[in-house]
């Protein structure tokens, strides 16, 4: 098993090093340790092979977990962000957002959907659709 931290920032402008403190501090308090940080620069606007998340996904393996430091790391939309959070479950592979305390074992459980469809309620009505 092992854990990959994920990190995305859209321009040249910006840094991964909030995202990077956030998921260090997690997994210090939840003494997990991060076995691969992947950093990628590219707008969420982009495909998913352009955003690196392709490969991510190639990488990860029943039982492994992926920790986002939020949501919007993954995906621009909605669709995009319950294609590769419903990917992971079906795969069981574990799942943090740590912005959005969400915090998915990877089994397709009531818990699971308990804390899925609030959030995609909630990613819903922010993106106004």
């Amino acid at each position: 098993m092992k854990t990959i931290a994920y990190l995305r920032i859209s321009t040249a402008s910006q840094d991964c090093d909030n995202q990077r403190l956030a998921i260090l501090d997690y997994a210090h308090r939840h003494k997990i340790n991060i076995d691969e940080f992947i950093s990628m620069q590219v707008s969420s606007n982009k495909t998913p092979k352009r955003r690196g998340i392709l490969e991510l996904l190639k990488r990860l393996e029943p039982g492994d977990i992926l920790v986002v430091s939020e949501l919007s790391r993954l995906g621009r939309s909605v669709g995009q962000i319950i294609q590769m959070i419903d990917y992971l479950i079906a795969n069981q592979i574990r799942f943090v957002a740590i912005k959005e305390n969400i915090e998915l074992s990877g089994k397709q459980d009531i818990q699971t959907k308990v804390m899925v469809t609030p959030c995609s309620a909630f990613l819903l009505r922010l993106s106004g659709t």
